[in-house]
């Protein structure tokens, strides 16, 4: 390979007149336009994401950004698409198609306003840089939270309600779920490459290797999205499209450099101010505010994983089954009868911890509320619906009584019913799943 000399120097979009840096030049007409609609619908993207940030739990209330263009979602999707919108159901809902298809159709005619108005500007050079910047940002700070979780196991926690529910009952995004929750290495060196990509983010010089990381990270993440049908296609192919975004400048420097063997030059950056001190400031300025960022998601998450389990915590076999004072014996048949009592850290509801009954015939009924250890009291709050955030109020009080560490009795009135069990705590480790042991020598398949 021949060595560079100072002219072989390649030019990125973002230079300028800065002394020591080639003047931008000319763009074509096609990136002009297709940097105007991006640099548009960039701002649905932006908008909708502060709205998620500071709506928080999103899960369960509607965005203040949402509410706030509601009004125009209900007229385009009545009197132009003839669909009804049931109400704000977060990603992938039809309320965020139609949000969308609103964008793209404002951002075209702002497009088409913007290119007959600004037709002699020969680039968008400084408000390229800028519009980079923000992206950089914005991508660093999701995968900060989205890596967090992972490394935490809070995006994809262990459910003991899991090694009892049939897999034929399991949806495919719970089995998805499932199979990375089994496996804490797995999901934290998941975790840990999307926040590699937002650290490598944070500066210029490294903005292209982070993005291919990032890039490589997301497209992995929409594939699983689609093919297990997750609620989060969109805001995966939105992250996809904004490491596109970064890495379109540099694609024939990389083509080049990976599929030749010329030399590639150096990318002369267009800073964002004039004056270097200016420009030094400006990047202290986004390394802390990436470095606060990560440390408030940080601290966030390690809270949520250090917290103690939940009492009563476990998997609890039911031994003994009365209703309305008559004994129940283990019939598959009986619809009445308990299998199994679960009490788990909550991932759908916010109560400090959930309760699910298993019937004989497998099927599960999910709880929120609270175990009061000083009275010995189990209070249900809410019905939750498996795998949802919607929860249905209740009111469901069961006193308990614990012989020793693993036995328990529960009694109390269970839809219309005066219910008592006595309860075995199973060991976890009895489920072969959740052993999930690593052996480098095996001489005979385990695939079962």
């Amino acid at each position: 390979m021949s060595k560079l000399s100072t002219d072989d120097r390649v030019v990125d979009p973002v230079d300028s007149e800065e002394p020591g840096i080639p003047p931008p030049g000319q763009w074509n007409l096609a990136t002009r336009v297709l940097f105007r609609f991006f640099f548009l619908l960039c701002g649905d993207f932006l908008w909708q994401m502060l709205g998620v940030i500071a709506t928080h739990p999103p899960e369960t209330r509607v965005p203040w950004s949402s509410s706030l263009v509601r009004p125009v979602v209900d007229v385009v999707a009545k009197h132009i698409l003839h669909v009804r919108v049931p109400g704000y159901q977060g990603d992938d809902s039809t309320f965020e198609w139609v949000l969308l298809l609103c964008w793209v159709f404002l951002a075209a005619v702002g497009t088409l306003v913007w290119s007959l108005l600004d037709q002699q500007r020969p680039n968008y050079a400084r408000l390229h840089a800028w519009l980079r910047v923000v992206v950089r940002f914005l991508l660093a700070a999701e995968m900060f939270g989205y890596g967090m979780s992972k490394v935490f196991d809070q995006q994809m926690p262990f459910l003991l309600s899991r090694l009892v529910e049939p897999f034929g009952d399991m949806s495919a995004e719970g089995a998805l779920w499932s199979q990375i929750s089994i496996s804490h290495p797995y999901q934290t060196l998941l975790g840990c490459a999307e926040v590699l990509a937002g650290l490598l983010l944070l500066s210029q010089r490294t903005t292209t290797v982070g993005s291919l990381l990032c890039a490589v990270d997301m497209a992995q993440v929409f594939v699983l999205n689609v093919t297990f049908d997750v609620r989060l296609k969109m805001m995966s192919a939105s992250f996809l499209v904004l490491c596109v975004f970064l890495l379109a400048p540099q694609l024939r420097r990389l083509a080049k450099a990976l599929l030749s063997d010329e030399a590639v030059g150096a990318v002369a950056q267009r800073p964002l101010f004039r004056t270097p001190r200016a420009n030094r400031v400006a990047t202290t300025v986004q390394i802390l505010a990436c470095v606060l960022v990560l440390l408030a998601v940080t601290g966030g998450f390690w809270k949520s994983a250090t917290k103690p389990k939940p009492p009563l915590y476990g998997i609890w076999n039911v031994t003994a089954y009365s209703s309305d004072g008559v004994t129940r014996p283990a019939l598959l048949t009986d619809t009445l009868r308990w299998r199994r009592v679960i009490f788990d850290t909550p991932f759908h509801v916010a109560e400090p911890v959930t309760m699910t009954v298993q019937g004989m015939d497998d099927s599960l009924t999910e709880y929120g509320g609270n175990v009061d250890t000083g009275r010995h009291r189990i209070d249900l709050t809410d019905w939750v619906q498996l795998g949802s955030f919607r929860e249905t109020p209740a009111s469901i009080t069961f006193a308990y009584q614990r012989s020793a560490q693993d036995t328990m009795v529960i009694k109390g009135e269970f839809l219309g019913h005066e219910v008592r069990a006595s309860l075995q705590r199973a060991d976890v480790k009895s489920f072969r799943v959740a052993r999930n042991d690593v052996h480098w020598v095996n001489n005979q398949a385990d695939n079962r």
